[in-house]
């Protein structure tokens, strides 16, 4: 009885350059944000999941990671802008399907 060899070749190259293209992609648009002072966000309203850019966090001057939630953002917008949040969440409960919401400020 003989011995069965099975071999096979992957090549990764197309993925490590999408990979790069991934990370460029980013840091332009980390400079991008960084020089007009915009950040950006996305909100899962249906888990309360908020996710910010680094950019926005500098802009509310909270260290990068800090969780981000509803009572966090109330307490840092102006008061009549909180209005506005509550208007995003009701129009986002009344879509079906939509379960996120995405945007961006400007400092």
């Amino acid at each position: 009885m003989g011995t069965r060899v099975v071999a096979f070749v992957l090549d990764l190259s197309e993925q490590k350059r999408a990979e790069s293209a991934l990370r460029r992609s980013e840091a332009f648009l980390a400079e991008g944000q960084h020089l007009g002072q915009i950040g950006s966000f996305s909100w899962r309203v249906a888990t309360d999941e908020i996710t910010w850019s680094a950019e926005l966090y500098r802009i509310y001057e909270l260290e990068i990671g800090v969780p981000v939630t509803l009572e966090l953002i109330r307490s840092r917008v102006h008061p009549e802008d909180v209005s506005l949040i509550e208007k995003m969440k009701m129009v986002d409960q009344e879509r079906e399907g939509a379960t996120t919401l995405n945007g961006s400020t400007a400092c």
